[in-house]
């Protein structure tokens, strides 16, 4: 190498120059390796004083550079038997946890809440429903708040009617008197009547009527539709409500039946997963028909109003394990013609409107239109999401009087247009 060449020669103490004696270069250099030898042995001895090598995950090394990786999670295809057999098994399941939970509610109530044979000294204390007008929606109601006002005032909830809707629950037990037998236990000669303001109106006279009524046993009357009689009971109320094990059995096979009507592998293709089941209640008949429920402010659910909503829920769940649509109503004509079309919606056929609200009760999210049997389909079926018709009743009419919408649906339930 030519001495007279620009030469540049890297050490760790930086750039030397050339032109140095070839001694003194060479001593430096020795100097300089031996300084770093020591120095990387020193870091060897004591890995502690090192940040630790953190790996991002989903970032592998290479030779020469780094490289993203992404993990990808396999969706393993499943056939319409497969998920069909699981639904079924998944409804066997909690059919069976909510028995089990209402054999043993039934059985086993406090003796504070059964009817207890009164002495001289200390008769019982009532609070007695003595109609039965209306159809299964309004019969819940009346239960729910006769179980939730007795409860809150350590009362004994009794029936003045033998109601046999009473059988059509695992869970409720309701004692039945006469008027004379009622009398005869509370040593009253008469029975007070507390009645309601506005069929879904919250009263406090009502749910805290001994304020007024001291001691006495009273009869309640009207339709009592407020969630606010007994929703701090909720726990017990749907274990009271839980339909007999027939019924359930009969709205299993109602689901199946209607599951068969997708029977279709490249409908399976669909779903990534068990799709989630959503009820969905249709009233129309008397709401639309009649002209005295028109006038007086009953209202149906617009058809803008049922396709929003279901395509708000399939949106929401698209990306996810998808959704079946289960449809109950009174109109079947109507849903097949707006919602028929749909490759996940099957319109049940009613065997019965019991068996129906069963149905609903076993749903993942329901969506109601109008009426008390759709509130209690949402109501028993324990879901969080509950959709329900925002233009019922019709504004400033006499049916919009007797209701207030924060008495009568949840909070969380979710009110669309």
């Amino acid at each position: 190498m030519d001495d007279g060449q620009d030469v540049r020669v890297f050490t760790l103490f930086g750039l030397m120059k050339p032109g140095l004696p070839s001694a003194k270069t060479a001593l430096l250099l020795v100097v300089a390796l031996l300084t770093a030898s020591f120095l990387f042995a020193g870091i060897g001895n004591d890995r502690s004083s090192l940040p630790p090598t953190v790996i991002p995950s989903g970032i592998s090394f290479a030779t020469s550079d780094l490289k993203i990786t992404r993990s990808t999670h396999k969706i393993f295809d499943l056939t319409w038997a497969q998920i069909s057999a699981t639904i079924t098994e998944n409804l066997q399941q909690k059919i069976q946890a909510r028995l089990d939970k209402a054999r043993k509610y039934h059985e086993n109530l406090s003796k504070d809440f059964l009817l207890q044979r009164p002495t001289t000294d200390q008769p019982p204390k009532l609070v007695i429903i003595h109609e039965s007008h209306g159809r299964l929606g309004n019969f819940l109601f009346r239960a729910a708040s006769l179980i939730g006002i007795a409860r809150r005032n350590h009362y004994t909830p009794i029936y003045l009617i033998n109601d046999e809707r009473t059988t059509l629950f695992t869970g409720l037990n309701i004692e039945v008197l006469t008027r004379a037998e009622a009398l005869r236990l509370t040593q009253q000669t008469t029975l007070p009547e507390v009645g309601e303001k506005g069929a879904g109106i919250f009263a406090d006279y009502i749910a805290d009527f001994p304020l007024q009524h001291g001691n006495q046993s009273v009869m309640l009357s009207g339709y009592l539709q407020s969630f606010k009689y007994f929703h701090a009971f909720r726990d017990e109320i749907r274990t009271a409500l839980t339909f007999t094990e027939e019924i359930l059995a009969q709205a299993v096979r109602t689901i199946n039946v209607s599951m068969d009507a997708l029977n279709d592998e490249n409908k399976a293709k669909l779903y990534g997963d068990v799709p989630r089941l959503v009820g969905i209640h249709v009233r129309r008949g008397d709401m639309i028909s009649d002209r005295t429920n028109k006038d007086f402010g009953y209202v149906g659910a617009t058809t803008s109003y049922v396709l929003n909503t279901v395509r708000k829920v399939q949106k929401l769940y698209a990306k996810g394990r998808g959704t079946i649509f289960v449809v109950v109503t009174d109109d079947i004509d109507y849903c097949m013609k707006v919602l028929g079309t749909m490759a996940n919606v099957v319109v049940v056929e009613s065997y019965s409107a019991v068996v129906d609200l069963a149905v609903l009760s076993l749903m993942e999210t329901v969506i109601m239109t109008v009426g008390s049997f759709g509130w209690w389909g949402g109501y028993l079926s324990e879901s969080e999401e509950v959709y329900y018709y925002q233009n019922w009743p019709r504004k400033r009419s006499n049916l919009a009087k007797l209701v207030k919408h924060q008495d009568y649906f949840l909070p969380n339930w979710q009110g669309l247009p």
